[in-house]
């Protein structure tokens, strides 16, 4: 690892000189022959003219001395993986987001949904089983519309596609979950509410403040202690990374087509995906490492979540039936039909 270690610290430097100003003239340095052979077609290092002195003894330096090994290569490799992946392009990146939200987005939350919704904002009314049930479903279209219309699944059999989405689909749901407790409560109408979803609540809701988080937990049906559970979980999870629209997005696909699946190629497409991850969360936070590492900590929790809400709704399904059928907008709001596309 001596190798590893002096590889980091010759990169750092030379990473540092490639942030001089590109009008500044520059000269090819080309390392000496050495006892570690090169590459045939490795790239050489264009260094500012400035530079070249220093450098070009310092060069020399560490190509006689690195005697690589294939050990060493192979640190050296997992060392540029895990550490430095390759980024995809910025554009691509915000292209594809684009892409997904605006298909995101023409799902409605639908208007009897948000009629439920301003009355328990409004009224601190209790949430009733069917309001839930019906928001599950809405957000399992969104994430089957934006899964199937995204560039990066094409390469899947639509065959494939369907039994992942058949066998998996309930996972997704939780991503919502994690996005939203990671958001603060002025942040959530833009990320679950469409366009016609926004006017709804500016009309009907008025001056009254989107809920928290736990809040709406709290006035979820079923039991407190099953809730208490279900808050302490998504405390675990507290990580700004889970509150970008790119990650979101991404763990639709990590969350979905799962590492262990039995078709080679879902595997190497989370593999894939992961890359694509990996790469965002290098270069839009501050601390990658920790942050990479809260975001696969969230995905491997998915199951465990997904069992708190299942036995969540068990309960209120028990209530339910118990109290005779309800009214998903909570008895208040007026009865309209429900636009569930945009």
């Amino acid at each position: 690892m001596a190798l590893l270690e002096r590889f980091t610290i010759d990169r750092s430097m030379l990473q540092c000189f490639e942030s001089e100003e590109p009008s500044r003239s520059s000269v090819i340095v080309k390392p000496s022959t050495s006892k570690a052979t090169r590459p045939a077609d490795s790239k050489q290092i264009i260094l500012p003219a400035k530079q070249k002195v220093d450098l070009d003894e310092n060069l020399v330096d560490i190509y006689d001395e690195i005697e690589i090994s294939d050990k060493d290569l192979e640190d050296i490799k997992a060392f540029c993986l895990t550490t430095h992946p390759q980024l995809e392009d910025a554009a691509t990146m915000k292209a594809r987001e684009r892409s997904f939200y605006d298909t995101w987005f023409a799902t409605n939350v639908g208007e009897k949904l948000m009629n439920s919704f301003v009355d328990f904002a409004r009224n601190g009314s209790q949430l009733s089983y069917s309001f839930e049930i019906m928001k599950a479903k809405q957000y399992k279209e969104r994430y089957v519309s934006c899964v199937c219309t995204m560039d990066l699944t094409d390469g899947l059999g639509k065959d494939v596609l369907l039994r992942v989405l058949r066998e998996r689909i309930e996972m997704t749901g939780l991503l919502t979950w994690l996005t939203i407790f990671n958001l603060e409560p002025h942040q959530v109408p833009h990320f679950v509410l469409s366009q016609a979803d926004k006017r709804q609540w500016m009309e009907t809701a008025g001056d009254v403040q989107w809920p928290t988080s736990n809040k709406v937990l709290q006035f979820l049906p079923g039991s407190a202690e099953t809730k208490l559970e279900i808050m302490k979980h998504m405390q675990k999870h507290d990580a700004a990374a889970l509150a970008d629209r790119s990650v979101h997005m991404l763990l639709s696909l990590i969350s979905l087509f799962d590492s262990e699946d039995k078709d080679e190629h879902v595997r190497n497409f989370h593999g894939t995906v992961l890359g694509l991850l990996r790469g965002h969360i290098y270069k839009t936070c501050q601390n990658p490492q920790f942050h990479l590492e809260k975001v696969m900590e969230s995905v491997k929790s998915l199951p465990a979540l997904a069992a708190l809400r299942q036995k969540l709704l068990a309960e209120a399904a028990t209530a339910h039936l118990c109290q005779g059928s309800d009214n998903p907008t909570g008895g208040s709001g007026r009865s309209s039909s429900e636009g569930s596309t945009g």
